[in-house]
């Protein structure tokens, strides 16, 4: 269950990366460093998007809870295992799933808001930044070249 959603943080981060590169890219191309505020305030959107998600994950979670379990049960009511060694199985796999749930919770929080903070500073002072970050190449390459 938590393999899926890793699937899809990775492909979350490789959206933030073309966002800031896009956003950048345009920027130095059309040299109006007005369009990093514009992209900040898409990767906000993109952490809007991460946010959806995550209640997406959220409402699934008790069904896919109880998939898991009723197959856990099987295949122990297969084995022939005693009821109590069945029910220290049932909750050990129980009490990992709940583990991995709430580690999976905990990073899509931290990268939605991350990916907001970042998104705000650049909607803010993305401009800004990029100016004085220019300023800064040129001043070192006039220094030694």
């Amino acid at each position: 269950m938590a393999v899926d959603v890793e699937r899809y943080l990775w492909s979350y981060k490789y959206i933030v990366a073309v966002v800031l590169a896009s956003g950048l890219l345009l920027a130095v191309q059309s040299g109006n460093h007005e369009w990093i505020n514009r992209f900040g305030a898409l990767l906000v959107v993109c952490s809007l998007a991460l946010t959806l998600a995550q209640f997406v994950y959220e409402s699934r979670m008790p069904e896919l809870v109880a998939q898991k379990k009723a197959s856990v049960e099987k295949i122990l009511d297969e084995r022939v295992i005693f009821s109590d060694e069945k029910d220290a199985v049932v909750g050990k796999f129980l009490s990992d799933l709940s583990f991995n749930i709430d580690r999976t919770r905990y990073k899509i929080l931290i990268r939605s808001l991350a990916v907001a903070a970042l998104g705000e500073l650049l909607h803010g002072f993305g401009d800004i930044l990029f100016d004085e970050m220019l300023s800064l190449v040129r001043l070192v390459a006039q220094k030694f070249c």
